[in-house]
């Protein structure tokens, strides 16, 4: 019997997981890793941490598994597009890297969208914001130019961890569109775009498809692994197009909600549906595209309002019992949350505003409300986000068949509930889903074990329940989230007030 490894760099934890070739989970290991904030809105990570975290989750599953390590036949990793590594020539990590809910680039963004968007869109089906490249780079060329003018390689998240493990210098076309300096219709390097931000092209990897080979395990990986040097390594892809594989949502009109530590729709489609509104890839999968709306806070609302609990009354709940018992306490309310709304824009928000100014607020909060009624309003303001990015499809004629909910805030059945009661559509779970296992699946479909990705998610066996929607809340929700939409233009304009004060005063202080 063979065996496949997929490892997962997420947002805030690696997740790898060793499958064999029918699909059976045979280990799985998951560790986090720190996330620096230097400065209001800036977000960092040490990008060694992703590949240490990922050689030892692979090496617990290998020593947990008990397998014989000569049967590893095959090894791919993914990650967040929206993240890079800068290297200098001797392949060394030039310092942290710019996490993708990072605001500090907000004059770059704006200044490349107002007047290069449109050339960036019409190239790459993106849009220029403050979590892309291009604007990240050019804060780094105005505020760190010692960096820039060392670099010699940029990585997105997986390929910097992939760099590690072979030495190879390579990225797949989904993770080249969201690097926003690619072509899409002539599928290379655009050097009309580097030459907008004057970032030369030959920083960046060849680009080959996701389910090939990208190179061989080298020595000292395979040391820190357990394994053998000299297993193959896929290319692989990006962590929202490996998800849908794992959980056999391959074709056109599938729909992935991602209930993560940000919150994804993501629908397969059979042809290009781009919007400046939304996100635009290739997919891996014949000549299907993977239109993705994102918002910036997802899960990590709950965490944080759980944060704020403990900080302030030193509770006595581990953080994962306090979770059961504010969840519990929310499901108490009736739906609608005695009329307290939620926006759950604490790092700005893209899909489908875009719009870094944009906060987090609570509306319409009275004397009689308690803190189950904030927790309820929080599970609906994400649903209400989420709803958004289906309103924004919808206008763009890209066709939703069925809805599957994925991510780590799927463990609250009254989360999913109320997200099928918001979006008044059935909504279906599953199990066992992850991007580690459908990077596991590409792995296989790399080294030769399946001979398509049809046979490859075949192979998993997919239980599913379906929660329907109520009508009756259906038509609630759709009252408030009429309101919710209204709020949203006077946030944004109070939110630049704001930061603007905010901006001045940390001037003065430095001063």
């Amino acid at each position: 019997m063979g065996y496949l490894i997929g490892i997962d760099i997420g947002s805030s934890a690696c997740k790898s997981t060793m499958i064999d070739e029918q699909g059976m989970e045979v280990a799985t290991a998951e560790k986090s890793y720190p996330t620096y904030s230097p400065a209001p809105g800036w977000y960092e990570q040490d990008p060694e941490d992703w590949y240490r975290v990922a050689c030892e989750t692979v090496k617990f599953c290998v020593e947990k598994s008990g397998i014989d390590v000569r049967n590893v036949i095959g090894i791919a990793v993914d990650g967040p597009a929206h993240a890079f590594a800068l290297l200098d020539s001797e392949g060394k990590s030039l310092g942290r890297v710019i996490h993708w809910s990072d605001l500090r680039a907000i004059e770059q963004a704006r200044l490349l969208f107002e007047k290069y968007g449109k050339r960036i869109f019409d190239l790459t089906l993106q849009r220029a914001s403050v979590a892309s490249s291009p604007a990240q780079l050019l804060w780094l060329k105005e505020n760190r130019p010692e960096i820039c003018s060392r670099v010699q390689f940029l990585f997105v998240t997986k390929d910097f961890v992939r760099y590690r493990l072979t030495g190879t210098s390579v990225t797949d076309p989904y993770d080249a569109v969201g690097v926003q300096l690619y072509d899409i219709e002539k599928k290379q390097w655009s050097t009309d775009l580097s030459e907008i931000i004057d970032f030369p092209i030959d920083y960046l990897p060849k680009v080959s498809p996701s389910q090939k080979i990208a190179g061989f395990l080298l020595a000292d990986p395979a040391r820190e692994m357990g394994l053998l040097q000299g297993i193959p390594v896929a290319v692989g892809s990006g962590d929202s197009a490996v998800e849908t594989l794992s959980i056999g949502a391959v074709s056109p009109g599938d729909c992935i909600v991602k209930l993560g530590t940000s919150a994804n729709v993501e629908v397969i489609t059979g042809r290009v549906c781009p919007s400046i509104e939304y996100m635009t890839y290739p997919y891996f999968i014949g000549e299907s595209w993977i239109s993705i709306a994102a918002t910036n806070s997802g899960a990590r609302t709950l965490s944080w309002f759980s944060d704020l609990i403990c900080d302030l009354h030193k509770h006595h709940l581990s953080k994962e019992n306090l979770y059961g018992e504010l969840l519990n306490q929310a499901e108490a309310v009736e739906p609608g949350s005695a009329g307290l709304l939620f926006q759950p824009f604490l790092a700005g928000e893209r899909s489908p505003y875009w719009d870094p100014n944009l906060r987090g607020q609570f509306i319409g909060v009275r004397i009689d409300h308690g803190g189950k009624h904030f927790i309820r309003a929080i599970l609906e303001g994400v649903a209400y986000s989420l709803r958004d990015c289906f309103e924004v499809f919808k206008m763009n004629n890209v066709h939703v068949r069925k809805v599957r909910l994925i991510g780590g805030g799927t463990k609250s059945s009254l989360w999913c509930q109320i997200i099928s009661d918001v979006l008044g559509m059935e909504v279906f779970l599953s199990a066992r889903h992850g991007a580690d296992i459908g990077s596991a699946l590409i792995a296989g479909v790399a080294t030769g074990v399946y001979s398509n990705f049809n046979e490859a998610h075949q192979k998993l066996r997919i239980d599913e329940s379906m929660i329907a929607p109520r009508k009756e809340f259906y038509y609630l929700y759709s009252k408030y989230f009429s309101i919710y939409r209204e709020i949203v233009r006077d946030n944004s304009r109070l939110g630049m007030k704001m930061g603007n004060i905010l901006s001045a005063f940390n001037k003065e202080e430095k001063h």
